[in-house]
């Protein structure tokens, strides 16, 4: 193995057949002393290969053209253990794989055409997509420019976009994280690597990408001189010495190995009886524990490398064995045969196994997730499926590519930011010690110090979620689900010991701290990245319990105004509060306000330890909690983790670490302290509407103040903020604090940014949302903007090789939670235009701008009737209204609707269901109220055809003014004779007759509509509570608008095709069982495709066309409908016979060739569930046959049929197992195997 650094060029020489020139360029790579080399057009054809051949530069590997044209070659040092991946026959892709410094590098040779590019890099991305590797590096001539402006000395006066690289290299080059090593190091300068005599025009379009980590590694690039041809040879050196080992991980993989895993668990369970004695510290044993175990899991994952590949080797060795006794003569070739058939299938299993693994950890498991909502459809779409490189860092006014001296910046930033300033704890007792706080009460307390219990401990287990980056230990969460009851006493007494007493892991300490670059900001300054804290997953387990804990608690003691992280708060709250405040002032000009939206500093990472701790003692949290929380939050220490390489530990002083589960409640406790502040302190004047004052929200550390008497209350504002941010280490950014300003005058607001040097923006990013001082620009500044984006992100789309099922996850995944992000916390719409847009571009996209194969409605229907549970974005955006309705008919948060009612007439319920609006015209000047009564005018009728029990009677008759507590039409009825009545005012509680006889004035005129029996439905919606609520709001909207739509046309066409009636039931069963049988993408959109009926048959096509023509493509003799093209064709019946002959070899109970079972997946009498599996399988990989030789131009091969069913088979065994049930079935019933699928077929 090469232990130096790595010297590789890359060079276009326009053609080596002549024989001094190749000279010439050999001595010129002897002189150079290269490793690997890369040439393009060669010009030589694959007869002349031996005038290449140089042993002195390395072995040759060559992907040459048929004719003298083209041709990509690479010299490769042998010590690199080069292997020849691929070689196209058109001479320009090379790929070879290395191995350098214990890893694998794909070394991917281009000599890219001047045209048609966008067919070239998809056809690279698609080969790639089969062998590409964690490590490469792309290099040669790509016969275009990244970037027209810097990349090539345009003489046009206007830029061109011509000889620009498509931007589907683009693309892929963000998907395999690709970067341009030249371009890194040289940042803006202007350097080419070819000139055309022709054009008189220099360009660079000779290059060098590689990943992430190969980029941390490159010590020099730049162009030679430019002297064989017009390219100038690219230069590449790697840096030498033994490459940083990563941290060590678990690999998840060996614990699917049954015997592994058994070794594992009787090591657990050795160590803990061996090392469970009382005189030994329960931590020590716990960490002690954690090196053992990971050293064991080491030896066996380096045993079951070297196993796996003495396996291949023997089974590889028995095929050959085999194969040359079949050509003897003498030799039982039955036996021999079966023999062969066997270790074939051994070597199939194994090769399936590998693939199952890789494909695991390249997340391209297109069987199961293609075309689903999940991760890999994620980064198909996504423009960054990791974390980027951090290229260049600008520091104290100069700008540096080189990856030494950006971790170096980043480690002092990060270790001069968790540096503690000390200060004095009395200063911090005395800023405490006039605080009026709500104490926790003796029942709290006991419940955050209580020991942790075993069932706390295995919900946490059970919850934590897979696939998750781990902590510095390695551990992922699948080793503690697996090996649960094995560790989680030692567990349990670990964490219950740092209650007691303090005492913390050590392990526990520790973290990585991975950069994530902030939204819209310039990423050339290290403030601007996000600091992340992977810590181990027992902390994590241990600071979910006690999370879980706190919540309950925060919930109860942590004022309303402050939304974030609590259970039944969301920040719809604060954007509703902000935008109510601006109506209130845009309808009286004499009310003068200021928004200030705080932009704090670093927010989490400066809270002081000593403080956090003080405000935990101040609450009256009890001794265990918080010796807990002081272990947490007394030492800690972590490494950065940047461009994927760490560097040195740094000690951690301040701070809730981000990525810690604990952390976020923390802070809004701390937080607390000023938001009480704030609300106490009278010289900072809220907004006061009817009696309430609303001085401010806070979503975390987002705070927004609501101020009367702006100049004033800032000044007093800020004063709090200092005393406060002196004890607390919380800062605030006043560069990037903003004020919004309703009825101020010119100079007023003048004044207000020089008091404050804060600045009065027009426009603010609060929450995601862009707001203004008039609400009225709140679609064209949000909804216009996101669209734009999505239509955007649509086209790009378009262009992956998704199916329309795979597109219909991608709006499932990629553009409703952005819409349900505005829809949650801006009901705005009134209209529903804008919803017909929406869905016009939406089904563009589905349908690739074709014809659509199925209509809107049944797109949209939930799958248990057949739907395809498309997203209705209208339906969703009602359902979020009603969200918000739901505080206008429960009336509970009465200060909330104080402010949204603030000129109101009439009570709620007067405009919800006695529609005042038409006589109150002031209802709807306000952008809420509008649209929520539009949407609740759209559905009253037919959710509440009778009065429903929640209304309020009186509410709706009398002032607001006078209005107090009033009850519903439930507490005030009551049943006689099967009758409502009206109770007695006694029993009522009025004091009032004048109330009693507007109520029972208002009970006659209700009683003449009706009243309902029972709660409706929405009440018992809404009394299910906030969580999951848009959900079944959502649900509840699509099926009263989709009451219709369960009987559908297409199941009258299959009951004429099938000659019989066909009941709901087994329709139901079929959605909601025949349908899910198989997770993989192809299959399910097979069986919608043919419920539907959306394959194209002749018929159908003659009258597109217009044309008398329609006869059957294989036959030719009937007319070609859909039944006959898929049934009763002769031609298709003698396949199906032979499908499902060979289908009841494999099956206990026999089915009958039927086109129910065969076309759908119905069975006329119910069979085993494994058997109806099996069947499903064998009919769908019929039909997918059927459909590739839709137009009769090839036969129905029963050949085909059986490698698409062993293809979904095998598939299948990587994720749900169903081919060990298959093969449990063939082997019962004397089917035939796997293996011996070829020999069949000969």
């Amino acid at each position: 193995m090469k232990a130096q650094g790595l010297k590789i060029i890359s060079m276009n020489v326009n053609g080596l057949n002549n024989c001094i020139k190749r000279k010439r360029v050999f001595h010129f790579l002897y002189k150079n002393k290269v490793d690997i080399t890369c040439i393009q057009e060669s010009h030589i054809v694959s007869r002349d290969k031996h005038l290449l051949v140089q042993d002195k530069l390395g072995q040759l590997f060559t992907s040459c053209n048929v004719k003298k044209t083209n041709g990509v070659l690479f010299y490769i040092n042998r010590e690199l253990n080069p292997e020849k991946i691929y070689e196209d026959q058109e001479g320009r892709i090379l790929i070879v794989k290395v191995r350098f410094q214990y890893k694998h590098i794909l070394l991917v040779g281009i000599y890219a055409p001047n045209t048609n590019q966008k067919t070239f890099y998809k056809k690279l991305s698609n080969i790639l997509a089969e062998v590409g590797e964690k490590e490469m590096l792309w290099l040669g001539d790509f016969n275009g420019v990244m970037d027209t402006k810097i990349d090539r000395n345009n003489k046009r006066k206007k830029d061109s976009k011509e000889g620009r690289l498509p931007g589907t290299l683009q693309r892929d080059l963000k998907h395999w994280d690709l970067y341009d090593l030249w371009r890194i190091q040289k940042l803006d300068r202007r350097e080419y690597s070819y000139y055309s005599h022709r054009h008189g025009l220099s360009s660079r379009i000779d290059y060098i990408f590689a990943t992430k980590e190969l980029v941390t590694k490159t010590e020099k690039v730049e162009f030679l001189p430019r002297v064989f041809a017009d390219h100038n040879p690219m230069l590449l050196q790697l840096k030498g010495g033994f490459w940083e080992r990563k941290p060590w991980r678990l690999n998840d993989y060996i614990l699917k190995d049954q015997k592994i895993k058994e070794k594992i668990r009787l090591g657990i369970q050795n160590y803990i009886k061996e090392n469970g004695k009382e005189d030994i510290a329960v931590k020590t044993v716990w960490d002690a524990g954690k090196a053992v175990i990971r050293g064991l899991l080491i030896q066996q994952h380096a045993n079951w490398c070297k196993r796996k590949n003495n396996i291949q080797v023997q089974l590889l060795s028995k095929i050959r064995d085999k194969e040359k006794e079949l050509e003897k003569s003498k030799v039982d070739r039955k036996k021999v045969l079966q023999e062969l058939a066997k270790a074939q299938q051994q070597y199939e299993l194994f090769l399936t196994n590998e693939l199952e693994r890789k494909i695991m950890y390249k997340r391209h498991n297109f069987f199961e997730n293609a075309n689903k909502p999940g991760r890999l459809l994620a980064w198909q779409v996504k423009d960054h499926r990791k974390r980027p490189l951090i290229a260049r860092i600008r520091n104290k006014g100069k700008t540096t590519s080189n990856i030494r001296k950006i971790q170096k910046i980043f480690e002092v930033y990060y270790r001069n930011l968790y540096k503690n300033t000390q200060i004095d704890t009395k200063k911090i007792d005395q800023y405490l010690a006039d605080m009026k706080v709500s104490k926790l009460s003796e029942s709290m307390k006991l419940d955050l110090d209580r020991q942790i219990t075993w069932e706390e401990l295995n919900s946490a287990i059970d919850k934590a979620k897979l696939n998750k980056t781990p902590g510095p230990d390695g551990f992922s969460a699948l080793f503690y689900k697996l090996y649960k009851e094995e560790l989680g006493p030692l567990l349990l007494s670990t964490m219950n010991q740092v209650l007691l007493t303090g005492e913390m892991p050590e392990s526990w300490e520790e973290a990585t701290i991975v950069l994530l670059p902030k939204q819209d900001r310039d990423m050339e300054q290290v403030k601007n990245y996000r600091p992340i804290s992977l810590v181990n997953n027992d902390y994590k387990l241990f600071a979910v319990i006690l999370a879980n804990r706190l919540k309950q608690i925060l919930v109860k003691i942590i004022h309303g105004d402050q939304a974030g992280f609590l259970p039944g708060r969301h920040l719809s709250q604060n954007v509703r509060t902000v935008l109510n405040i601006i109506e209130y002032a845009e309808q009286d000009p004499s009310r003068e306000i200021a928004l200030l939206f705080l932009d704090a500093e670093k927010a989490f990472d400066n809270v002081r330890w000593e403080y956090m701790l003080k405000v935990l003692e101040l609450f009256g949290v009890g001794q265990h909690f918080r010796r807990a929380i002081g272990a947490i939050y007394s030492r800690q220490r972590a490494k950065l983790k940047i461009n994927d390489e760490m560097t040195n530990y740094i000690e951690i002083q301040k701070g809730t670490r981000q990525g810690c589960p604990l952390s976020p409640l923390l802070f809004i406790w701390i937080l607390e302290i000023l938001n009480i502040r704030i609300r106490e302190t009278s010289e900072i004047k809220g907004v006061r509407v009817k009696g309430y004052e609303f001085k401010g929200k806070a979503y975390a550390d987002d705070l927004v103040c609501f101020l009367r008497e702006p100049l004033k209350s800032t000044c007093t504002l800020f004063e709090v903020i200092n005393k406060f941010s002196m004890v607390s280490g919380f800062k605030i950014n006043k560069e990037k604090s903003v004020f919004l300003t309703k009825n101020l005058s010119n100079c007023d607001t003048a004044d207000l940014e020089k008091l404050s040097n804060c600045k009065v923006v027009p426009r603010v990013k609060y929450l995601g949302l862009w707001l203004t001082n008039k609400n009225s620009k709140l679609y064209q500044n949000n909804y216009d903007k996101t669209w734009k984006e999505i239509k955007g992100d649509l086209e790009n789309w378009q262009r992956l090789q998704l199916t329309w099922l795979g597109r219909i996850a991608v709006i499932k995944m990629m553009v409703l939670p952005k819409m349900l992000f505005m829809f949650q916390n801006l009901p705005i719409i009134k209209g529903v235009k804008v919803f017909e847009n929406w869905k016009k571009d939406l089904v563009k996209f589905i349908w690739n701008g074709k014809k659509v194969r199925i209509a809107y409605r049944n797109l949209i229907d939930v799958k248990d009737r057949g739907g395809l549970a498309l997203p209705d974005l209208r339906y969703y955006y009602e359902a979020a209204n009603f969200s918000w309705l739901k505080d206008w008919i429960k009336l509970d948060n009465k200060k909330l609707l104080k402010l949204e009612g603030h000129n109101l007439r009439y009570g709620w319920h007067a405009y919800l269901w006695d529609e005042k609006d038409k006589v109150n015209k002031e209802f709807k000047r306000h952008i809420i109220r509008s649209s929520l009564l539009t949407t609740w005018k759209r559905y009253k009728k037919g959710i509440e055809p009778k009065t429903p029990l929640w209304l309020r009677p009186l509410e709706a008759v009398l002032r607001p003014a006078t209005c107090n507590e009033v009850g519903t039409y439930e507490e005030y009825l009551v049943k006689e004779r099967g009758q409502w009545a009206l109770k007695g005012r006694e029993e009522l509680g009025l004091k009032d007759w004048f109330s009693f006889y507007q109520l029972h004035d208002r009970f006659r005129k209700d009683a003449a509509v009706g009243f309902a029996s029972k709660k409706s439905e929405l009440e018992c919606i809404f009394d299910r509570g906030n969580k999951g609520l848009l959900s079944r709001l959502y649900k509840f909207i699509l099926d009263y608008n989709l009451a219709d739509n369960q009987i559908k046309t297409v199941m009258f066409s299959w009951a004429r095709d099938f000659g019989r009636n066909i009941d709901l039931e087994e329709w139901e069963y079929l959605w909601k069982k025949g349908f899910k049988f198989s997770l993989a993408g192809s299959i399910r959109e097979n069986m919608f495709k043919m419920f539907y009926r959306t394959y194209i048959t002749p018929e159908l096509l003659a009258k597109i066309e217009k044309t008398e023509r329609g006869a059957c493509w294989r036959c030719k003799k009937v007319k070609g409908t859909f039944f006959h093209t898929w049934w009763t064709c002769n031609i298709v019946q003698e396949f199906w016979i032979k499908v499902v002959k060979e289908t009841n070899n494999m099956i206990t109970n026999k089915v009958k060739k039927n086109p129910e079972t065969c076309l759908l997946g119905l069975f006329r009498r119910r069979i085993s569930a494994g058997d109806e599996e099996i069947c499903q399988y064998c009919f769908v990989a019929a039909r997918l046959i059927i459909a590739k030789t839709w137009k009769g131009e090839e036969e129905l091969s029963i050949r085909d049929w059986r490698d698409k069913l062993g293809e979904y088979i095998q598939m299948a065994k990587m994720t749900t197992e169903t081919e060990e049930k298959i093969m449990r079935s063939l082997q019962i019933n004397g089917g035939w195997h796997l293996g011996t699928w070829k020999r069949r077929q000969r």
